[in-house]
């Protein structure tokens, strides 16, 4: 049923724009393009038709992690092993991205950097247990059920500033036990990469390869912090790219 409540909601945009020179994790990542191939100013016709090419990594942007994005000693999420049948030049047979299902869940923002007194955590900062269970506790807070937790650093300002974003905190490896143990269904941040990129992606290892726990990067969390909007419904929907290991997301948070 579609409530009042529901229609009278504010609606949070948790995406970052696509652009030419968004930051990437690694120069040898496929950066984006889009250009038009047919403009209406070549028609020579009075109704005419536009359209265009997107080329991207599926891990570029705002985006969603898919099960076939990381392995661990040969083996994917659910003990899938990487054989040639799953492991394809074309993307993968199991657990690809059109696999992912639409995520429609109760959501919580854990806004570390506010509660930590800072616009942006430094560099290398590892945002422990204690720091989410205290923000938790401060704003009466508890992780969701099936539900997805959203972490921001305070990244989300540095995105046309693409030498600086990528400089950011990240969630410690005893955090993402922590998180796994209320049994949630996705999680995202306001980072290039969820984990400290120096620390080996032990966050990437447990949610997805041990528990099937989906992660979403680069998210743009400012507008939820800045209004205090802690507890929402979170609604991101992938594209069913098959085979795919991860894709663009739309998310959106609306305040109830």
């Amino acid at each position: 049923m579609i409530t009042e409540e529901i229609l009278s909601s504010k609606i949070y945009d948790l995406a970052q724009p696509f652009t030419d020179d968004m930051p990437i994790l690694t120069p040898k990542n496929p950066r984006y393009f889009y250009g038009l191939f047919r403009q209406h100013g070549n028609s020579g016709s009075e109704l005419s038709f536009s359209s265009g090419l997107i080329h991207l990594s599926d891990h570029l942007g705002s985006h969603i992690d898919a099960l076939c994005h990381v392995s661990y000693k040969g083996k994917l999420f659910d003990n899938t092993d990487l054989g040639p049948n799953v492991e394809t030049a074309f993307g993968y047979s199991k657990l690809g991205a059109e696999a992912i299902p639409p995520l429609v869940r109760r959501g919580i923002l854990l806004d570390i950097a506010s509660h930590k007194k800072v616009d942006i955590l430094p560099k290398g900062y590892e945002i422990s247990v204690d720091d989410m269970n205290g923000f938790c506790r401060d704003n009466n807070l508890a992780i969701p059920k099936d539900g997805v937790v959203l972490v921001r650093v305070g990244n989300g300002k540095y995105w046309a500033e693409p030498k600086l974003y990528p400089e950011c905190a990240g969630v410690a490896e005893e955090s993402n036990f922590w998180l796994s143990k209320a049994g949630i269904s996705a999680v995202g941040i306001d980072n290039i990469a969820w984990d400290l990129l120096e620390g080996g992606f032990p966050g990437h290892r447990h949610l997805i390869v041990e528990k099937g726990i989906y992660i979403m990067e680069n998210l743009y969390l400012e507008e939820l912090s800045r209004d205090r909007c802690y507890s929402f419904l979170f609604v991101g929907i992938p594209l069913k790219i098959k085979g795919a290991t991860g894709s663009p997301i739309r998310p959106i948070a609306l305040r109830m």
